[in-house]
């Protein structure tokens, strides 16, 4: 593009954010994005937050507005403009980051105004604008000025970070701040703003899965099939939920019980073990599955039995109900460790940075009536009846059940249309990375090598082979 031609575009630009997002990424914006595209072209908004579902584009959208305010604005207002970017992590930051190094790359008439090769968080023009992705950290934040401030993923910034961060734009002419992040705690900060955007001055935004083109249609009707009413409403919808209360409804889990449960000879069997201290029993669940539905066949309990006692008696569970997995707590790891060696197909799980996660889906079986029960299972059916998303004791039947009803989700296909779905389960899941940093599986791409702190970090593809590695 000569001078001449870019100069006009130039001008076409700062009245189109959603031309130049066309331009930048050969990209049309969904009605969402362009909405706030739009009201972005208004300097005078100074604060928007976005609340939005998984895989709604909210980080691609706020890439090309850093890049029309270090590239675009500048030669309106005629003075450089600077921009930070923060992410929930650094990672997240730098997913951010990376799209406008790209473009930077990419189009010859953005390439000639940097004034050097961008780095790993900074890219400079000739003219002085710059952006930069700074450390999730109360120190990285407090050190520079800028023009706008984006804050992705906020949910996972944490109020005391956002707080810290909202300096950086106090001096500028032109100050914005642009908060964004699927909603799912609602005790952030991010959530109160959107709750009560008036009281602190925001614009809000919402942006759902049902309209974006690249999700398909399918796949949302599946996650609403096999997720509960609160998770699907904030990872689709990009709505915030209160998980408070009673879990299961009462009305919900009368239908879930019956008088006789038949087993299907065929149908593969799952064993959930909740290991318990006095005055906490060990609890153990045998459940069956048959294509997206749950049938429970036993369940038993063990308080002052010997340790070994206990482990002869869930080896000879698993053995008289063939199970073919057993999930158990990995805390404490010995126990795990000590059933596992007698042969049997333990997969141990980190069962606290999953219990999120672990609750939607038993709680999504209950609503869509996909659990069978016993009736007189009286043990487990009084403790779901008090089961609330704040319960520390008399859970431990609903805690066995919940690991043996792990991964019923993603068993009904593999194909990949549920991809959204497992990237959903990867977000929440805050547990450790398998692979050892002096033992890094070889299988892993180089991306995931050099970061293999935590498993939401992985790629896909590591993803998918994590999942293996659990069972």
């Amino acid at each position: 593009m000569n001078p001449a031609k870019l100069a006009i575009r130039i001008h076409e630009w700062r009245n189109d954010i959603a031309l130049f997002f066309e331009d930048i990424t050969g990209l049309t914006p969904t009605d969402d994005q362009e909405r706030f595209l739009l009201d972005m072209q208004d300097l005078s908004k100074d604060r928007s937050i976005i609340s939005a579902g998984r895989g709604t584009g909210k980080t691609l959208c706020l890439a090309v507005v850093a890049l029309w305010y270090v590239f675009v604005l500048p030669k309106i207002v005629r003075q450089p403009i600077k921009v930070v970017v923060l992410g929930g992590s650094f990672e997240q930051s730098k997913n951010l980051y990376n799209y406008i190094k790209e473009w930077s790359y990419k189009h010859d008439y953005i390439k000639r105004e940097l004034a050097k090769e961008p780095t790993m968080t900074e890219t400079l023009f000739i003219d002085g604008s710059w952006v930069k992705a700074l450390t999730a950290s109360e120190k990285q934040v407090r050190s520079p000025r800028a023009d706008l401030l984006i804050i992705d993923e906020a949910v996972e910034a944490g109020e005391m970070l956002i707080e810290a961060a909202l300096q950086i734009i106090n001096a500028s002419k032109y100050p914005r701040i642009i908060l964004s992040s699927t909603p799912h705690e609602f005790s952030s900060l991010f959530v109160k703003i959107w709750d009560k955007p008036s009281e602190f001055g925001y614009t809000t935004y919402n942006w759902q899965a049902k309209n974006c083109h690249w999700i398909k249609q399918d796949t949302i009707d599946k996650a609403k099939k096999l997720l509960s009413a609160g998770m699907f409403q904030i990872e689709f919808e990009g709505i915030p939920y209160a998980f408070t209360g009673s879990v299961f409804h009462l009305e919900a889990l009368k239908l879930c019980l019956f008088k006789t449960i038949q087993k299907v000879d065929e149908a593969e069997t799952i064993m959930g073990v909740d290991w318990g201290f006095y005055p906490a029993p060990t609890c153990c669940i045998v459940v069956q599955r048959v294509k997206d539905r749950i049938k429970v066949l036993h369940i038993d309990s063990y308080l002052k039995e010997k340790f070994e006692d206990v482990l002869d008696s869930l080896e000879q569970t698993a053995k008289t109900f063939q199970v073919k997995v057993i999930y158990v707590d990995s805390i404490p790891p010995g126990e795990g460790i000590r059933l596992k060696d007698r042969g049997l197909p333990v997969y141990r799980i980190a069962f606290k940075g999953e219990k999120p996660l672990l609750i939607s889906n038993l709680q999504a079986l209950v609503e869509q009536k996909r659990i069978e029960i016993p009736e007189d299972f009286f043990a487990l059916i009084s403790q779901m009846r008090a089961y609330r998303f704040d319960t520390k004791k008399e859970d431990d039947f609903v805690d066995a059940l919940m690991l043996a009803c792990r991964g019923v989700s993603t068993s009904v296909s593999t194909s990949e249309d549920l991809t959204e779905l497992i990237y959903i389960g990867r977000r929440n899941m805050r547990f450790k990375n398998p692979f050892k940093k002096d033992e890094l599986d070889p299988k892993l791409c180089s991306r995931c090598q050099k970061n293999p702190k935590w498993a939401h970090d992985m790629c896909m593809d590591c993803w998918e082979k994590f999942l293996d590695e659990q069972g």
